[in-house]
């Protein structure tokens, strides 16, 4: 519930309330890899590139994870492009 909060106030680029649900969300369970995406995207959409940069290493970590215990794909295909965006983000910020 509180990872579709912070979507939802995402959407409406209330960045305050949308950190405040995905961080309840990941207290709650803080190796969900979409909360920890869309801190990341937050985080970006509010310039905070430090923290993004942690928060996309987090998901991409948090996923690998989940990945090899299920040992399938994932049934949410956006994880397959935010893991993308993440790879593609970092990399551009160590350059």
């Amino acid at each position: 519930m509180y990872k579709k909060l912070g979507w939802a106030y995402f959407q409406q680029n209330c960045y305050a309330e949308a950190k405040q649900h995905l961080f309840i969300c990941l207290e709650l369970e803080n190796n969900y890899a979409p909360a920890s995406c869309l801190l990341a995207q937050v985080q970006t959409a509010e310039g905070d590139q430090q923290a993004s940069r942690e928060s996309w290493r987090n998901f991409l970590e948090f996923y690998s994870h989940e990945q090899q215990l299920k040992k399938v794909r994932s049934q949410l295909p956006e994880l397959e492009v935010w893991k993308l965006e993440a790879m593609r983000i970092i990399s551009a910020q160590d350059k």
